[in-house]
């Protein structure tokens, strides 16, 4: 029996496809959405009650945010049940917009989240 080998041709063409994408959008373009989306959720997670860890000048931030959590592991399952990719760190739910999210994203989130 012959064994079938594939390449990391897939991938690689997969990729490319993602990287045109960005060179349309444009990577400047790309970050002001980000951290507009990302400045939304932490809005948000403070709204509810949340207190969000994050650095505290803006221009310093990333497009991460961590949810302080009692049990990230529930939360990131609850969220993935509700079709929200999130993940869990220690003591945190660390949720990463990206530019082709939408507020109603981090709403929905943020509700799950809610204590």
């Amino acid at each position: 029996m012959e064994v079938l080998r594939r390449g990391p041709e897939p991938a690689v063409h997969a990729q490319l496809g993602g990287l045109e994408i960005i060179r349309e959008i444009g990577i400047p373009t790309i970050r002001d959405v980000t951290a507009g989306l990302a400045e939304d959720l932490i809005a948000r997670a403070r709204d509810a009650g949340l207190a969000p860890r994050i650095a505290p000048d803006p221009s310093q931030r990333s497009a991460i945010v961590m949810v302080p959590s009692n049990d990230p592991h529930g939360d990131v399952a609850r969220l993935a049940d509700a079709r929200i990719v999130v993940d869990a760190r220690p003591g945190h739910v660390r949720i990463s917009p990206y530019f082709y999210n939408q507020t109603d994203d981090h709403a929905a989130a943020i509700e799950l989240l809610r204590p």
